[in-house]
């Protein structure tokens, strides 16, 4: 069925290769080395890569509240 939102916030990459999407967040572990295939085809698309338990948090929920209300981002993947 058809979502119809204002906004939408969708997990994981595959979506982006099906739907255009205004956003485009990307998730990974700090620790991880490993990159997922779908996460390393999907590297043109992202806007913004989050690192979880980097050194340096980024304050990733406020740069994405600001593009929301900018009107930039309705989807994310």
């Amino acid at each position: 069925s058809r979502v119809e939102a204002a906004g939408v916030f969708v997990e994981g990459n595959s979506f982006a290769q099906f739907v255009d999407v205004d956003l485009f967040v990307m998730v990974r572990l700090a620790a991880e080395e490993k990159i997922k295939k779908s996460a390393r085809q999907a590297l043109d698309a992202v806007d913004e890569i989050y690192v979880s338990g980097a050194d340096e948090p980024v304050k990733l929920i406020d740069r994405i509240r600001c593009l929301v209300n900018k009107g930039i981002g309705s989807a994310v993947a």
